[in-house]
């Protein structure tokens, strides 16, 4: 997914077919040309939208020999087109590996697979980056057979691997979750942590691991141990307790999705025999409001301070009717701060106010104001502060109804993504004709 533009990506036949959809997932476009593909056996597909690199996509396929060949390909951003089309397994001449994953870094692409990666087969794991273009040697995650699925994810510039592992004490078969880390130029560790020890998973592919804004990995996972139970845990240089999700069933819980929106979690699963898929989202702190300036604006016969910021990329601040919360205090120079007071919510799909208690025009810089803002979600979630900025100015007056001016302006529409109308407000200074047009993606 990227800022406004949802991807689905699947294999029907012996293509790879990707539609997109810019509203939400209302309606979907198919003019993204198809891949072909042989029309065997496909074990693995995954990708990952990188802003201004497009779609990073990797998938596997039998060969002609029952072994797995991982190929990478990348969709670039609108006007769509396929490029870089890869064998990722051809290091060398007997080089094989399925199941694979993507993420990406700076100017890097990283690949994992499964040397064997046949079905219930445990082999060993590698990694291989594509660095400014060029792919490099791949590198061993672990050496022995005993992987069967691994996640990459990036984290303060270190690549982690998050990967099953098996071992037997008859007459039961165990699993680890364990998991390796290094620079992202560097070389895998030799040793490695562990997330669950003494696990019995059903499928041992059965967990997934994502990444939140605030560098925080996030694992979820089924144990059958003492009954089907499905958990989460998270890593913020050390592992967090477990948190049961949903637990003690008499069947097979099925992990369908891990993903997240700035701090928000979302998890989706199913129960094997039901026909529901059922969901959870971990309603986080919102972030800090960053951004935050103020400046002089003429409104016709007065100047008044402006208050911008960029938008929180959270859902649920910008669906947030008072969104933001915007604090102000001020003192007499050269004489001390007052209380700080809260003087205006604006709604989560607004960035700027406008400060009409203060005129900035007087006799020389008399006093000065302080803002900060913070944002609040519609669960009533609140960030911290942001940093806070000031203004001097000549003097206080209130704008009445006479006195206040409309600017030029045009707000974000709102609902977004919507289903079916939207609504775009915008304000001139005086009464006229208006033309408001409205393009696409293709700009057309």
């Amino acid at each position: 997914m990227s800022n406004d533009v949802v991807y689905a990506i699947y294999k029907t036949g012996n293509v790879i077919r990707v539609k997109h959809s810019t509203n939400g997932g209302t309606s979907w476009l198919s003019s993204i040309s198809d891949r072909s593909t042989t029309a065997n056996l496909c074990n693995g597909i995954d990708a990952i939208y990188e802003l201004g690199q497009g779609v990073h996509l990797v998938w596997a396929t039998q060969d002609n020999n029952s072994d797995f060949e991982t190929y990478y390909w990348r969709l670039t951003p609108p006007p769509y087109q396929w490029t870089e089309n890869k064998n990722v397994t051809d290091d060398t001449q007997y080089e094989v590996g399925g199941a694979p994953t993507v993420n990406y870094s700076q100017g890097r692409v990283h690949v994992s697979y499964n040397l064997k990666a046949g079905v219930q087969t445990w082999s060993a794991a590698k990694t291989r980056d594509r660095y400014n273009g060029v792919w490099q040697t791949p590198q061993f995650i672990s050496t022995v057979d005993e992987s069967m699925a691994e996640r990459l994810e990036v984290r303060e510039n270190n690549l982690y691997a998050v990967y099953s592992k098996f071992f037997i004490e008859y007459p039961k078969v165990y699993f680890h979750l364990a998991y390796k880390s290094r620079t992202l130029s560097g070389t895998w560790s030799s040793s490695e942590g562990t997330i669950i020890d003494y696990a019995i998973l059903e499928d041992p592919t059965s967990f997934n691991l994502c990444k939140t804004y605030d560098e925080k990995l996030q694992v979820v996972y089924v144990d059958v141990t003492g009954g089907q139970s499905f958990f989460n845990r998270s890593f913020n240089g050390s592992w967090s307790g477990t948190f049961t999700l949903d637990g003690n069933h008499n069947y097979d819980l099925i992990p369908k999705g891990l993903t997240n929106v700035s701090n928000d979690v979302f998890v989706t699963w199913k129960i094997y025999g039901d026909n529901f898929i059922r969901y959870r989202q971990y309603d986080a702190i919102p972030l800090s409001p960053q951004g935050l300036a103020v400046s002089g604006r003429d409104f016709g016969q007065w100047s008044h301070p402006i208050l911008t910021w960029s938008f929180n990329n959270e859902p649920d601040v910008y669906a947030n009717d008072n969104g933001y919360e915007i604090q102000r205090r001020t003192r007499q120079v050269p004489g001390n701060f007052g209380n700080w007071s809260t003087i205006a919510y604006v709604a989560g799909n607004v960035k700027t106010y406008n400060d009409y208690d203060i005129i900035i025009e007087g006799t020389g810089s008399l006093y000065q104001a302080e803002y900060k803002i913070r944002a609040i979600d519609v669960g009533n979630n609140i960030s911290s502060w942001s940093s806070t900025v000031s203004i001097y100015f000549g003097q206080f007056g209130k704008m009445n109804s006479e006195m206040k001016k409309f600017e030029y302006q045009l707000s974000q529409n709102y609902p977004n993504p919507f289903n079916p109308t939207t609504t775009i407000s915008y304000s001139i200074q005086n009464a006229g004709e208006v033309s408001l047009k409205v393009y696409d993606m293709l700009g057309t």
